[in-house]
């Protein structure tokens, strides 16, 4: 009943295809970073021999993992699943916990 009232007070829209146009465009973004290192580490008078260190795929893993906690998260407020919102926001915090002493474990590691 609130989110009828306030969304008819307020129009959405506009805020809305913003959201959609940040996220294309941070996608497009990482996109072609991504493809300009696969290029650039292929060719072979230029080439970098690098060699991704496992704490990047261990941060990605807990990347993704988070991002499907929230998406559960926001799937069961919009069902007004609270006690499963809350445990999965939970969850999500808990993860990116995990991120940043991961990230500052790779940092004392590098000094």
């Amino acid at each position: 009943m609130m989110a009828q009232i306030q969304e008819d007070k307020y129009n959405l829209a506009p805020k809305k295809f913003n959201m959609w146009i940040f996220i294309f465009t941070s996608f497009m973004f990482f996109a072609a970073l991504t493809s300009g290192f696969i290029v650039y580490t292929g060719g072979r008078e230029h080439a970098i021999n690098i060699i991704l260190p496992k704490a990047f795929m261990y941060s990605t893993t807990v990347i993704i993992i988070s991002s499907i906690t929230m998406f559960i998260a926001s799937r069961a407020a919009k069902r007004l699943e609270f006690g499963k919102q809350r445990l999965f926001l939970w969850l999500t915090l808990a993860l990116g916990v995990l991120f940043f002493c991961d990230t500052d474990l790779r940092l004392e590691h590098f000094n």
